[in-house]
């Protein structure tokens, strides 16, 4: 090849340089990637299925590119009904004859049960690099930032141009960041997957101790209430005193009494007491209840400065 250097003050048009010229002197001492401020050409989620790549710059081949007004909006493609995909957001070089342009663009995934993003093109007619991988679920209708891979910092994909000649080599950097990442995000669908499928048999262990611990405070609450209302509701003279309730008081020729407590609503006979004076002085009181039905007997033996109650 013969010899060449450059650039010169042309006369009469002696020195006369093409693009060619220009790419090839660059490319000699700034390497591929984005100039780093941060969020230069960072790819953002916005709302549906909506995504930005950030303003910035950056250089392919010794080719120069520069975003610095606003951030470039696009939107991506339906999402398939049952399967994923992972469309690939790229700056791409194109050489062609009508393209002759740096843009930033979207490479739709293919749908498949594990996909994988699409490859970058770097041949004569186009030379790409990958800014984000973005992940779009079966039937989704958003994009959310956990769905966005950074790709920036891989210089498989992307890298840096921080310097002069080399750009720094964070390949590694990244690499052990997308697996920690992965790691995690695996560990916690482990997890889930695990959880969701235990908590059928969980929920019916924890039925059944429901179950058996109502029923037994169900039985220790029914025996409570019996037992109150043995205690306290089979007072005659207390319920002859309720309102909604009377009592009815009959005597005898013989002295005995008739007592009984009716409902005045429906006239039915809540309890019954008859008072009866035995031959040999002592009193039998009977009082019959019939709710709940039960019989309490009680006799009273007078003696000579005593008074005997036998109850049964």
């Amino acid at each position: 090849m013969a010899e060449w250097s450059s650039f010169f003050n042309s006369l009469d048009g002696d020195r006369r340089y093409t693009a060619a010229q220009f790419v090839e002197y660059f490319a000699s001492f700034i390497g591929n990637g984005v100039f780093w401020g941060g969020n230069y050409l960072k790819v953002d989620a916005l709302t549906g299925m909506d995504v930005q790549v950030g303003v910035g710059k950056g250089f392919i081949n010794g080719y120069y590119y520069s975003n610095q007004d606003t951030a470039k909006r696009t939107t991506l493609g339906p999402a398939h009904a049952t399967l994923p995909r992972v469309d690939r957001v790229v700056l791409r070089l194109d050489l062609s004859q009508s393209g002759r342009a740096i843009t930033a663009v979207v490479k739709p995934g293919t749908p498949a049960a594990s996909p994988a993003a699409p490859g970058l093109q770097r041949d004569n007619a186009a030379w790409e690099l990958g800014l984000a991988d973005i992940r779009v679920n079966a039937g989704a209708v958003s994009v959310v930032q956990s769905n966005i891979t950074d790709l920036r910092l891989s210089s498989q994909y992307c890298g840096v141009v921080a310097g002069l000649i080399n750009q720094p080599d964070l390949n590694g950097i990244f690499n052990q960041y997308q697996a920690k990442f992965n790691e995690v995000t695996t560990g916690w669908d482990t997890w889930f997957t695990a959880a969701k499928a235990d908590y059928p048999s969980w929920k019916s262990a924890k039925d059944a101790e429901w179950t058996a611990l109502k029923t037994a405070f169900q039985g220790w609450f029914d025996q409570v209430k019996a037992d109150l209302y043995a205690q306290s509701n089979t007072d005659f003279e207390d319920w002859s005193r309720r309102a909604g309730y009377k009592k009815t008081v009959t005597f005898a020729p013989d002295g005995n009494i008739s007592e009984s407590i009716t409902n005045v609503s429906n006239a039915s006979t809540l309890a019954t007491r008859t008072t009866t004076f035995n031959a040999d002085g002592s009193i039998t009181e009977k009082v019959t209840w019939s709710d709940p039905a039960l019989t309490a007997t009680k006799v009273t033996a007078i003696g000579t400065n005593t008074v005997t109650e036998t109850y049964s």
